[in-house]
């Protein structure tokens, strides 16, 4: 028979109370000639504490507070009616309504799926022997029973796809016993085409519940992806926001692991100014250019050059990083510099 997935649990509808009604009746009042006025009916009721949807209002009032329209108990005539109307025009539950004595098409629907699963209950307890029949039957997604009953020309994603056969099989199940009465009994055949179509029903109840949990797993991975991506997002904000504030502060930017770089100093005997050593750069030249740009190359070597003061020399500030120098060339001059006697010292 039919499984039954706990995750699938439905939440239970809040009951509706007295003061929401009268508070509905009023806001129908004052809103049913507005555009959106359902819309501003479910506001309305939520600012007054009542958490209730757009579909929720205009379902409370069409089936239950409406006194235009007819809501008394299908005749039988009229159930005779509604089967040939579904068979020509499906679930298009409007133009149904139009026919069937001033009801709503909400109405209309709710009471020709409550009379299915009625019919269904009184088989399934017949064929199965079963007083869970009720259980049984609330087991089974309410979509597989409208899909059903829906046209083979509807567009519409929601509508599962079912078997031809067991489409047939179960319409003419239901028309055959739609006055079927509690505890009367049926022929062998009735019981084994109720059988086989119950069967049918619990593995594609099965497979619509897998997939669905499967779709809203998927629905949560890609939530959390996203909000770890908008996490990453503020932090990057909020780290270059600091880099600004440090450089408006005047502030160092870039430290090494463990020690800053404002506790160092350089030390350069006044007599030796004209030769600075430090690490050497790649000697690098750059002709034709009108601007200075700064170049970064990793330590490599100790063989000494020397610095020689051109007349159109730049002021050069060297700044020291983890492994690396920065260092600057301009115009057509060159500059090659050692490390023999350049010395950096903690503070």
């Amino acid at each position: 028979m039919v499984n039954h997935y706990p995750s699938e649990t439905k939440k239970k509808r809040k009951p509706w109370i007295i003061q929401e009604d009268k508070l509905l009746r009023k806001l129908v009042k004052k809103f049913q000639n507005e555009r959106l006025a359902w819309k501003k009916i479910s506001q309305t009721l939520k600012q007054h504490g009542f958490n209730r949807d757009t579909k929720a209002c205009r379902e409370r009032f069409s089936n239950h507070l409406d006194n235009s329209y007819n809501k008394a108990d299908l005749t039988d005539k009229e159930i005779d009616q509604l089967f040939e109307l579904i068979e020509h025009y499906g679930n298009k539950w409007t133009y149904i309504a139009e026919q069937l004595n001033n009801r709503t098409d909400q109405d209309i629907k709710n009471k020709f799926y409550a009379h299915v699963k009625k019919i269904i209950r009184r088989l399934i307890k017949v064929a199965y022997k079963t007083t869970e029949s009720s259980i049984i039957i609330a087991k089974i997604q309410p979509l597989l029973i409208s899909s059903i009953y829906c046209h083979h020309d509807e567009d519409n994603d929601k509508i599962l796809k079912i078997d031809d056969q067991m489409k047939a099989l179960f319409k003419q199940l239901i028309r055959k016993n739609k006055k079927i009465e509690v505890g009367v009994n049926v022929d062998d055949q009735t019981i084994d085409q109720v059988k086989i179509i119950m069967n049918y029903l619990s593995e594609q109840n099965d497979i619509y519940i897998e997939k669905k949990v499967s779709k809203q797993a998927k629905k949560v991975q890609i939530m959390k992806m996203k909000n770890k991506r908008t996490l990453k997002m503020q932090q990057d904000l909020n780290q270059q926001q600091k880099i600004i504030e440090k450089i408006q502060k005047q502030q160092p930017i870039f430290t090494t692991k463990k020690i800053k770089i404002e506790k160092f100093k350089f030390t350069i005997a006044p007599q030796q100014m004209d030769q600075i050593s430090i690490p050497y750069f790649q000697f690098k030249s750059i002709e034709n250019m009108n601007s200075f740009q700064p170049y970064i190359n990793p330590i490599i070597s100790t063989t000494s050059y020397y610095w020689n003061h051109p007349s159109n020399i730049f002021s050069i500030n060297s700044l020291l990083s983890n492994n690396y120098l920065f260092g600057f060339q301009c115009n057509q001059n060159s500059y090659g510099i050692q490390s023999d006697k350049y010395r950096v010292t903690p503070d």
